[in-house]
């Protein structure tokens, strides 16, 4: 919770990446508070009633997703709006405002974002969504400690300055309201 709301003021992107990891952990406890508790928010090193907050907002998360149907797969509604709004922010960059530095980006991290588009099962994604999911993919292959080969690498890192450089202009926007 601490760290969620603290990413999400301050970076969206890595908020929604963070985001994700917590659903996958959520699945990987089948959804069991107790095994939160333990694994999780035994962790933080704070006071009993942000030690309470913390229990109450994972225990929310769970709800949203039994309610939502996400126990399996998929990602919260809360987290698509964010994606459709960082995807309307990027067609904004792109087609109206026509900011060079990030259309610049864009061209170097397009045809990586059209690797990987065809390479995703789901056709459906946006443009963000899929450069979410491919950074999201590589966090994991690094925290299983797997060989993320050069050229993937690279990839990842022209997708990832697009998405910095998309998260800094939706702070910006935030905090112009």
């Amino acid at each position: 919770m601490l760290i969620a709301l603290v990413k999400k003021e301050e970076n969206i992107v890595e908020y929604v990446l963070y985001m994700w990891q917590i659903e996958d952990i959520l699945r990987a406890n089948n959804m069991e508070i107790s095994s939160i508790e333990k694994l999780v928010i035994s962790q933080y090193n704070v006071e009993a009633d942000t030690q309470l907050a913390i229990r109450d907002w994972y225990i929310d998360l769970i709800s949203k997703m039994k309610d939502q149907g996400k126990v399996n797969k998929g990602h919260l509604f809360e987290i698509h709006e964010v994606i459709h709004e960082l995807n309307f922010l990027h067609n904004t960059l792109l087609n109206l405002t026509k900011d060079k530095q990030y259309n610049a980006l864009y061209e170097e991290a397009e045809p990586n974002i059209n690797l990987l588009r065809k390479k995703s099962p789901e056709t459906a994604m946006n443009i963000i969504e899929t450069c979410l999911n491919g950074v999201y993919g590589v966090l994991i292959l690094r925290l299983k400690k797997q060989a993320i080969t050069p050229d993937t690498q690279a990839a990842v890192e022209s997708i990832s300055r697009l998405l910095a450089l998309l998260a800094l202009n939706y702070k910006q926007i935030k905090n112009e309201q």
